[in-house]
Formats: structure tokens, C-alpha cells, sequence
């Protein structure tokens, strides 16, 4: 009697669940985005090309970045992968997210930290930028807006 119980309360737990999913769809990119911030155009780019142009760019291996490992490295890889993969692929948080299985709450909270870094770093937003352009370089345009 009581494994029923258990398990009604558990089915009707994951329909909330999954009720929460469908009503905040897209929420955390609303937030993170903002509402006045407008993307021009996206490029054909793939979160893998972003991953490898992240450890040329700033040394991290692409298996500490796809890794299951809650270390800082791979979180600042998986954080500029994140920043890139929007404003140059135009992917949703959500998309990138789970491309390394992570929740779309941490990896926004780590971009927001990598935005932070910018304004506060010498060098790290030229650096930052330098990847941007080698990694357009060549690419075409997918959507101007």
C-alpha cells in the first residue's frame, strides 16, 4: 500500500515538473539576453567549432570542456562556449546547455560571472574578442535581422 502511495506521489510530482519546463521555456534566455539587447546576425557555426577555438584560444582541452567534472576550468570553458555559442550561432541557452548536460540556470550564472570578467580584466575582452573574429573568420552570415 504504501510503495502505491509513494508512487502516485512521485508521477504526480514529474507532471508538475514537467509543467514548470513548459511554462518557463525560453526564461532564462529572456533574462540572461535582456530586453533591449538585439543580435544582428548569427553565423553557420557549431558548438563544436566554438569548443576547439576555445582551447586554441585559451588552452582549456576540449575533454575538460565536455567533461562531467565540476572543476573552474572546465566551467570558464563551458561559460565562453556558452557566451560565443549566443551571440555568434544565436543558440538558445537551453541548446547549449544541453549540449554539455548541464542545467540552463548554471551555465547562465557562469556566463553573466564570464560578462563580469570582461568589464573588470585587462586582456580578457580583447582576448575574448580575438576569438570572436578568428572564429567568424571565413563564415558565412545565417540571419540578419
Amino acid at each position: 500500500m504504501g510503495d502505491t502511495l509513494l508512487r502516485e506521489k512521485w508521477s504526480v510530482e514529474m507532471e508538475r515538473v514537467e509543467e514548470v519546463k513548459r511554462k518557463s521555456k525560453g526564461f532564462s534566455d529572456r533574462i540572461q539576453r535582456g530586453p533591449k539587447e538585439k543580435i544582428d546576425h548569427i553565423y553557420e557555426i557549431s558548438l563544436e567549432d566554438i569548443v576547439d577555438g576555445v582551447e586554441l584560444g585559451f588552452g582549456i582541452p576540449v575533454s575538460v570542456v565536455r567533461g562531467m567534472s565540476r572543476n573552474r576550468i572546465g566551467a570558464s570553458g563551458r561559460s565562453i562556449v556558452g557566451y560565443l555559442g549566443r551571440k555568434l550561432g544565436g543558440y538558445p541557452l537551453r541548446s547549449i546547455a544541453d549540449y554539455f548536460r548541464r542545467d540552463p540556470v548554471s551555465l547562465c550564472q557562469g556566463i553573466a560571472k564570464l560578462e563580469r570578467r570582461m568589464r573588470e580584466e585587462d586582456g580578457f575582452r580583447e582576448k575574448l574578442m580575438e576569438l570572436e573574429k578568428n572564429l567568424v573568420e571565413g563564415r558565412k552570415r545565417k540571419i540578419k535581422k
